[in-house]
């Protein structure tokens, strides 16, 4: 069994085994040269898009309680529908989910940069009735790779 098979097994036994997300996205940090890697599932209510629920590796956890909220939910302007739309079923990047010149990407890699992230790679996709699954890749900050 290769490296690649092993991690869809590992993967794919998340969803009935929560615990195991960190370590599972700990390896694709490794494997892809990531800095964090986040899953989220976001779903659509009457106040419109939220994130219901979210894990990440064993890194961004750590960060994520001295950091301050706004990434992981609704404040986090990737999460809009008209930019969920642009990213749905496709690996994307920021520049395919802004417009050249949106002051929501410059407040986001601003607050990305404080927490160290930079470049984004994420794939998005429907998960049943207004709700969908995203994983969100970061590199680190001047990682250029």
């Amino acid at each position: 069994m290769t490296v690649s098979d092993q991690l869809l097994l590992h993967l794919y036994a998340c969803p009935g085994e929560p615990g195991r997300w960190p370590g599972v996205l700990d390896r694709i940090c490794r494997e892809t040269g990531a800095r964090s890697a986040v899953v989220q599932r976001i779903e659509r209510g009457h106040a419109g898009l939220a994130v219901a629920w979210s894990t990440a590796d064993h890194g961004t956890l750590a960060g994520e309680a001295a950091a301050n909220p706004g990434l992981a939910d609704a404040g986090n302007p990737r999460i809009a529908m008209r930019r969920l739309a642009r990213g749905l079923d496709r690996v994307v990047r920021d520049e395919d989910l802004f417009d050249p010149g949106d002051a929501e990407q410059s407040r986001l890699q601003a607050q990305l940069a404080e927490r160290g992230l930079g470049r984004f790679m994420g794939k998005l996709c429907a998960a049943g009735e207004g709700a969908y699954l995203a994983l969100a890749l970061h590199r680190g900050l001047g990682d250029g790779g």
